[in-house]
């Protein structure tokens, strides 16, 4: 699968969500927080397994855990997910300046 970036976070709150390759849910997710340079802020990964193709699935109520090594970050950070999930997104926690947006990509698939 392609690479997939959400769109810049710019302030405190979320980026749109990213959809894991659900054709190969068993193969490694890398995931990257990218800084603007000179950003200040603090961002985090969350992750979910919720069926996010059902229909009225509202990500802003759903089921988003923390990823284990991607959380809490000023800086340039990347991780794997070996663990299946559905989809991803960025969560800037603390903004003073600047912008970070979600690198995914999903192993497997085409």
């Amino acid at each position: 699968m392609r690479p997939q970036s959400s769109g810049t976070v710019s302030a405190i709150g979320v980026s749109n969500v990213l959809v894991a390759d659900y054709r190969s849910p068993f193969e490694p997710t890398t995931l990257a927080i990218v800084l603007d340079p000179s950003s200040v802020l603090t961002a985090k990964v969350q992750i979910t397994t919720d069926d996010i193709w059902a229909a009225g699935y509202d990500p802003s109520v759903g089921n988003w855990q923390d990823h284990s090594t991607l959380s809490g970050k000023t800086a340039y950070a990347i991780d794997g997910q070996t663990y299946p999930i559905t989809a991803a997104r960025l969560n800037v926690t603390a903004w003073t300046s600047g912008g970070a947006h979600l690198l995914m990509i999903s192993g497997g698939g085409n």
